[in-house]
């Protein structure tokens, strides 16, 4: 209970009593039910003769007896309402507590995982360094993936000779546009189209024109390896 209830409570208790107390009081009557006014030196009567004061009197301390029961227990009650509070904030408090403590559990699992798991993944990056090290280290990638004699990467990373066209023999012309099912040319100008100039590494899966270039093969696979090896040494930071 709030103590704006308890004071409501005493207040009304207190003016019930000086109520009781009042109405009880003979007023200091005779027998025969009045007395003197001292001012005016008249007698008067204040009701019959009828002598109420001990019934008042005995009314007004059995109310007393119950204002006072009545203060008692509300007091006990209240305290053991506040007593039931305070251990129904202490169990929650409890329960924050271990919720907090089991996310805090949770939290520290994850990072000694992760941290873990960083350290085998460290430790896998370099065996495998070491592995890739002594497989490419110093050597050039060239001739590491097999690619042909007179062949060198130009500045666009693309396989390039010395012959005709923009890549030698790498040299394909294609729509500029590239549609669906499109073929490459070894003619630019075949089929009266609009062809520009394109490198066959980027076209290797496409079929050639039957026209101008029906018997056209070249071998591009040494340049995925190519690509996978400088990969490796660029991730793995080889020289």
């Amino acid at each position: 209970m709030t103590l704006l209830k308890r004071v409501l409570i005493v207040m009304l208790c207190i003016v019930l009593l000086c109520v009781i107390s009042a109405s009880a009081h003979s007023g200091r009557t005779d027998s025969n039910g009045g007395h003197y006014n001292h001012k005016t030196g008249e007698y008067h009567y204040h009701g019959t003769n009828t002598d109420y004061s001990d019934f008042f009197l005995i009314l007004g301390g059995c109310l007393f007896i119950l204002l006072i029961i009545f203060l008692v227990a509300s007091n006990i009650w209240c305290a053991i309402d506040d007593k039931k509070q305070k251990k129904i904030d202490e169990q929650r408090k409890i329960e924050e507590q271990r919720r907090f403590e089991e996310e805090q559990r949770k939290i520290e699992e994850q990072r000694k995982i992760d941290e873990q798991k960083k350290i085998e993944e460290q430790k896998q990056f370099e065996e495998e360094k070491k592995k890739y090290s002594e497989m490419y280290a110093d050597k050039d990638i060239l001739s590491l993936c097999g690619c042909p004699e007179g062949t060198y990467i130009g500045k666009d990373g693309l396989p390039t000779t010395n012959s005709y066209g923009e890549y030698g023999k790498y040299t394909v012309y294609v729509p500029f546009s590239l549609p669906n099912n499109y073929k490459y040319h070894l003619n630019q100008y075949c089929c009266g189209s609009v062809l520009f100039p394109s490198n066959i590494v980027k076209h290797s899966e496409i079929m050639p024109c039957l026209r101008c270039a029906k018997n056209h093969s070249i071998d591009t696979s040494w340049y995925s390896e190519y690509i996978r090896i400088k990969q490796i040494k660029k991730y793995y930071d080889i020289p």
